[in-house]
């Protein structure tokens, strides 16, 4: 799979490289996700609930 669309994507979001390399470290299934039909789609569910980018970052920085 090319990685380039997802760590940009991450990158995009908020996350620092040292988070995104760290995020896919813990948990590699996240490279598995369609970023338009999974990640994307859940994270405007986050920012629909009233958080902030930076909070959504922390999170998937977190726990992918």
């Amino acid at each position: 799979a090319n990685l380039k669309p997802l760590v940009q994507w991450l990158l995009d979001l908020g996350l620092g490289k040292s988070q995104v390399a760290k995020a896919i470290a813990r948990h590699p299934h996240i490279c598995g996700y369609s970023l338009e039909a999974n990640l994307k789609p859940l994270v405007q569910w986050w920012l629909d609930l009233g958080f902030d980018k930076s909070q959504v970052a922390k999170a998937i920085a977190r726990f992918p």
